[in-house]
Formats: structure tokens, C-alpha cells, sequence
């Protein structure tokens, strides 16, 4: 009995050869990419002492977050020329933070920043407005203790800021919507108009907010 046996063919052996290079480097380029997105340098804030001002000491968000250390944060009372309408943004259903709620334009002061500094990036980022000093001023701080769920430490940065008359205003990814509501309105009857969808710190702003607009 005779077994004949083929030999493999070199066309097919090269190509599998092939195959299995192109199948190894994607598998890298995928495995890097997944190790740079997980590895990703963290956002580092300064540690505030309860005047507000610097220790020398950084450490990340989620740090301060975690053990409630004192940092800093700006929010932004957004108004059109006319100063009779703030702008609120609806942040997209993917944020940690919030996702889905109305808001106002608010965000963390990152190490080295001053807090002026950190609101001109925010709002960049967005709403994709830039601005300069004649667009804004500081209205004031304010320490913020958080409790239970959320014992999150901020020392707040309040900051009006006026849009000029012909601003294009570009949501950014973090953004799902833009709206411009009556100041009033929104200060006297904000669970109702929003349907209970501000977030807790943006009802915590409002009695802050009332001084300057009622």
C-alpha cells in the first residue's frame, strides 16, 4: 500500500505567514492602544488650605475626590449680551460626572492653574467660546463640604461672564445641548422648568445666585 503525501504548497505557506504578521500587529497596535487609554497621565489638582490657597502639595482628581482633600473649581454663570439670559448645557449621557443633567459650565482647577486661567480652558473646551479678560469677572468663592455619597472638598470659584452679541457657540463633546433660559425663571422655579434634571451642585448655586439676580 502506497500513502502518498502531498507537499505543502509554498504559495499558501506564505500566505498564512502573512496573515498571521498583519494579525500580530494589529493585536499590538490594539494592546497599545488600550495601555496608553488605561494608563493615561491623570488629572493633577493643587491641595488648597481653607482660605483657599496653595500647600505646595499636587495630587490627582481622583485623589482628592477619594479622601476628600480641598481643591479647587470654577463655575460659570454664562450670560448673553444683554445680561437677561444664562446659559445652561445638558452634559452628555457619557460623563462620569453628572451625565444627562442641566448644568451650569463649571470644572476643576488643574495644578498650576489660576482659577481665571482654569475658566477660559473650560469654556473652550466647552462650549468652544474663547475668551479674554473684558468677558468675565470674578464674582466670588466659596468653600463646598461635601457629605455622605459625595464628600467631595472644593473651594468654588464664582465667575460671570458676558458673551459678546455675535458669538457662535460650538458644544464640545462633553456638551449634548445649549440653552439659554430667562435668568429669573430659572432662579424661581428651576424644578419645574427642568424636570428635575439640574444636578444637586447647580441647585446648591442658586441661592447664591439669587443676590445678584432677584
Amino acid at each position: 500500500m502506497v500513502i502518498h503525501v502531498r507537499k505543502p504548497c509554498c504559495t499558501l505557506g506564505i500566505i498564512g505567514v502573512l496573515y498571521a504578521y498583519h494579525f500580530l500587529r494589529a493585536g499590538c497596535a490594539m494592546k497599545n492602544r488600550v495601555f496608553s487609554c488605561n494608563h493615561a497621565a491623570p488629572e493633577m489638582v493643587d491641595v488648597l488650605n481653607k482660605a483657599g490657597g496653595p500647600t505646595g502639595r499636587t495630587v490627582s482628581r481622583q485623589e482628592a475626590h477619594q479622601k476628600s482633600i480641598l481643591h479647587g473649581v470654577v463655575r460659570a454663570c454664562i450670560l448673553d449680551s444683554a445680561g437677561a439670559n444664562i446659559l445652561l448645557q445638558k452634559r452628555a449621557p457619557s460623563m462620569v460626572d453628572y451625565g444627562g443633567k442641566w448644568a451650569l459650565t463649571a470644572g476643576h482647577i488643574q495644578a498650576g492653574e489660576t482659577a481665571s486661567q482654569s475658566l477660559v480652558r473650560e469654556i473652550q473646551e466647552e462650549i468652544g467660546v474663547p475668551l479674554t479678560d473684558t468677558n468675565f469677572f470674578h464674582q466670588g468663592l466659596r468653600g463646598e463640604i461635601g457629605s455622605g455619597a459625595f464628600p467631595v472638598h472644593h473651594i468654588v470659584h464664582h465667575y460671570i461672564v458676558v458673551l459678546p452679541r455675535d458669538v457662535i457657540l460650538a458644544p464640545q463633546e462633553e456638551v449634548l445641548e445649549l440653552k439659554f433660559i430667562k435668568v429669573r425663571r430659572v432662579l424661581k422655579t428651576p424644578k419645574v422648568f427642568f424636570g428635575g434634571e439640574l444636578t444637586q451642585f447647580y441647585r446648591s448655586d442658586l441661592a447664591y445666585l439669587q443676590q445678584f439676580f432677584l
